[in-house]
Parts: C-alpha cells; sequence; structure tokens
C-alpha cells in the first residue's frame, strides 16, 4: 500500500513529477502552484479539475445547433428514400425494354 508523501519531500522536482505521472506536464508556473498548495491539495486539484477555470474558447462547431431527429422522422425519410430509389429502377427498366 501506497503511503503519502510527507511534507517535507514535496517540492518544484516532485510536483513536477506528479503533473508528468498525470499525463499532461505543467510549465513552471503551475509546478510553483502545485508546491505552495502542498501534496494534498495539489492531487485535489487535479483530481477536481471542473473547478480550474478554462478560458479557451469553444470551436465554432461546438456551438451549433442540430435539429432534433426523432425515430418516426429518420424511418419516414428512409422509407422515403427507398421508394424513391425502387421508382428510378423501375423506370429505367421500363425504359430499356
Amino acid at each position: 500500500m501506497l503511503r503519502p508523501l510527507s511534507g517535507d519531500r514535496w517540492n518544484f522536482t516532485t510536483a513536477a513529477h506528479l503533473l508528468n505521472r498525470a499525463g499532461f506536464g505543467g510549465t513552471p508556473a503551475e509546478i510553483e502552484k502545485l508546491v505552495k498548495l502542498g501534496p494534498e491539495k495539489a492531487v485535489s486539484h487535479l483530481v477536481n479539475f471542473e473547478n480550474i477555470p478554462d478560458e479557451t474558447a469553444d470551436p465554432e462547431w461546438a456551438n451549433l445547433t442540430r435539429p432534433a431527429l426523432s425515430d418516426s422522422s429518420l424511418l419516414g425519410v428512409q422509407g422515403k428514400r427507398n421508394a424513391g430509389s425502387s421508382n428510378a429502377r423501375s423506370s429505367k427498366r421500363n425504359a430499356s425494354t
């Protein structure tokens, strides 16, 4: 079983290691922020990522609205598509005979 890291072993190197193990690393400023938080609060900060402000703008496509399609409307479109293609095949057959 792992034991919690003691506060006296928490430093820039161990905070950087935590960020690397979390999968994304960090800038020197981000590492310093974690050092100041201490090991327990640093882990909580990463685990509770919803609380971290994200100033990145959403891409345009993320704000587009899609029309709602129900199962029945999808079936109706599919039925029309099949009906149209069978009529086209019938027309071709009749034209060639």
